[in-house]
């Protein structure tokens, strides 16, 4: 009996443990709710390519090139999102990791990135550089 009292109370205590582990892990969106005219559309964080700060609007774009607005301010959205795969890359940009295509070096050690469905490189800024490069081999 008293081997079973102990387990009882080794599972109560691991049932206690995770729920504080629970309460206290991160949880981060997987998919946005974007409002359109139209239609509601859920897109998946998964398929974000890159986003643009557009005032108090977030100019996101996905890997087939098209564009979404949503009602949140960069900061607040970037709060929301996965650290381990979504990073800021200056002041009003994000990128996603998954659609990083290429990285070439840019002027004062900063960097041009290139991700999925952009005309042109977004660009690092000087006190974000460091640590994007530790974010990219982390």
């Amino acid at each position: 009996q008293a081997l079973f009292r102990a387990d009882r109370v080794e599972q109560q205590v691991f049932q206690k443990l995770e729920a504080v582990i629970d309460a206290h892990s991160p949880s981060y969106k997987s998919r946005l709710v974007i409002k359109k005219r139209e239609a509601i559309k859920l897109l998946e964080v998964k398929d974000i390519a890159w986003v643009e700060a557009d005032g108090h609007l977030c100019k996101i774009y996905d890997d087939q090139g098209r564009t979404h607005l949503l009602s949140k301010s960069i900061g607040d959205l970037h709060n929301e999102l996965d650290p381990g795969q979504i990073f800021r890359i200056n002041r009003s940009q994000l990128v996603h990791l998954a659609h990083i295509t290429q990285i070439e070096p840019y002027v004062n050690k900063r960097l041009a990135v290139t991700v999925t469905g952009s005309f042109e490189p977004l660009v690092t800024s000087s006190t974000a550089t460091k640590e994007f490069r530790k974010w990219l081999e982390a």
